[in-house]
């Protein structure tokens, strides 16, 4: 048995001198929104291009409100998931943008916001020049109460 232990303790030093990081171990969390690829990559399971996929992706969404986020990530399976999840906490909110008051010519490129809905702000923007809320949102036949939800993370009015 103290064979085994120390057979197993060579073969993470190798692997630790061939990556060049060590893996964190169980009980330790990371915060999602702030770490950098170089310290997701301390995560067991997570290696440097699923490192960079994530932080492209918090940098696109604007950060993580959840941590089921994680499974929007190209490449996420269920079982990665599970495997990483404990591993996080969320760290800071996300940030929000005022929406409400933009220029219609530079609506922001948002992963939950398609081209239509994009569209219907900015035609609401031109018009009036500002939106009053989730509910004129809510209106449209583009937006659906859980666009709002998930939305709502991100921008305000």
């Amino acid at each position: 048995d103290l064979h085994r232990v120390d057979r197993r303790q060579r073969q993470m030093c190798i692997r630790d001198s061939y990556t060049g990081s060590r893996k964190i171990p169980e009980g330790i969390t990371l915060p999602l929104n702030q770490a950098d690829s170089a310290t997701l990559t301390q995560v067991p399971g997570i290696g440097a291009t699923f490192a960079q996929r994530i932080v492209r992706y918090r940098e696109r969404l604007g950060g993580f409100y959840t941590l089921l986020q994680l499974q929007e990530v190209y490449g996420m399976t269920t079982e990665k998931f599970q495997q990483i999840y404990p591993y996080f906490t969320l760290g800071t909110a996300p940030q929000r943008i005022a929406l409400g008051t933009l220029p219609y010519d530079s609506l922001p490129q948002h992963p939950y916001l398609n081209r239509g809905q994009r569209d219907a702000i900015a035609r609401i923007l031109y018009r009036d020049g500002k939106l009053q809320g989730w509910q004129q949102l809510a209106n449209l036949p583009e937006f659906t109460r859980d666009d709002s939800i998930r939305l709502g993370h991100y921008f305000t009015f």
